[in-house]
């Protein structure tokens, strides 16, 4: 007799115990899903709406020149205001043979929470291997136009 009340007793405790690991499990799992999981935005609009909370979202942004991946990782680290926003090139449809090699590259963008305008177009307020590469490819550019035009910038300068 007595062995069949230890028996059941033991058989509650893990049912018990079994029960709650699973409840646990979900409400993780819920937790993934509602907080870090990043909702996946269609258009422009649900991309700032997520961008005033900054709620982690991912936008992917056509146009003619390349394609982008817009992603919020969450709060600006300098200012409360912002928001950062992870800039990737994902594909490159027009440009040099230079300007491919950019393709995966990535930037941090701190960007105010209601600024309307794209997360990469001030590229002062971002850093990462993309920035650098697109200065170098601007600064490059600067130095070869320089070079090509020396002799008509000269006459402009000394007068």
């Amino acid at each position: 007799m007595i062995f069949k009340v230890m028996k059941k007793e033991l058989i509650s405790r893990s049912l018990f115990i079994t029960l709650l690991l699973i409840i646990l499990t979900v409400i993780v799992v819920l937790m993934y899903f509602i907080y870090l999981y990043p909702i996946l935005c269609k258009d422009k609009t649900c991309f700032q709406s997520a961008m005033q909370r900054c709620r982690r979202a991912d936008f992917i942004k056509e146009d003619d020149t390349a394609s982008w991946l817009y992603r919020i990782v969450g709060n600006g680290k300098t200012d409360k205001d912002s928001c950062s926003v992870e800039v990737t090139l994902l594909n490159l449809k027009k440009g040099s043979v230079e300007i491919e090699k950019l393709q995966g590259k990535k930037m941090m963008c701190e960007v105010k929470r209601y600024d309307q305008s794209d997360p990469g177009s001030d590229i002062n307020k971002c850093t990462g291997p993309l920035k650098e590469e697109l200065q170098g490819i601007i600064i490059q550019k600067l130095n070869n136009y320089l070079v090509s035009n020396i002799n008509e910038i000269i006459p402009r300068l000394s007068s």
